[in-house]
């Protein structure tokens, strides 16, 4: 059984669903605010506010998919992690861009990589097993983007080793929710 749908958690009882949309709507309030107090630098428009509500709920949408895929604790918290990696990777891609500025054309291979992976949990139906493998390539695809752009002058280690440990630390929870189901 690669989902655990019936298996034990620790966390039965764990408000996740306030969590989540709690936390998007706190999320959300931190740029309201500072566009509220005319905050010096914050210069954002009503399209990057549209644009960071589409993401919170999004996510927020996913994550409820996660939810239902499994019971288990060690998924979910997988599941959120990834989910919590991918949503900071397009949020920083679009406000700044990690290779270079947003204009940047190399930060495109970001996407690419997430779309492959929503690709392939699609493709595993999001049971445990497949996801360890799909985020495992992601922890992978995050240092390969890393060596492509040293090749272009840019040194972005340090954030690519940070989201690559994200990666492997969703990947080793989806292989503990595996685990415990057998």
């Amino acid at each position: 059984m690669n989902a655990p749908t019936d298996a034990p958690s620790l966390l039965a009882n764990f408000p996740w669903r306030s969590l989540i949309w709690g936390g998007g709507a706190l999320l959300y309030a931190i740029p309201v605010a500072a566009g509220l107090l005319e905050l010096a630098g914050f210069d954002w428009g009503s399209e990057d506010y549209i644009a960071a509500a589409m993401m919170i709920v999004g996510s927020a949408l996913v994550m409820e998919i996660g939810l239902r895929a499994s019971r288990h604790s060690a998924y979910r918290f997988a599941f959120a992690i990834g989910l919590a990696t991918t949503f900071f990777t397009v949020w920083s891609n679009l406000a700044v861009g990690i290779i270079g500025n947003e204009d940047n054309l190399l930060n495109l291979i970001y996407f690419a990589a997430l779309l492959a992976a929503a690709v392939g949990a699609v493709a595993v139906r999001f049971r445990a097993r497949g996801l360890s493998y799909v985020t495992s390539a992601l922890a992978v695809a995050q240092l390969i983007i890393a060596v492509i752009a040293q090749f272009d002058g840019y040194f972005i280690w340090i954030h690519a080793a940070a989201f690559a440990v994200l990666w492997s630390a969703s990947a080793m929870l989806f292989k503990k929710a595996v685990q415990a189901a057998v």
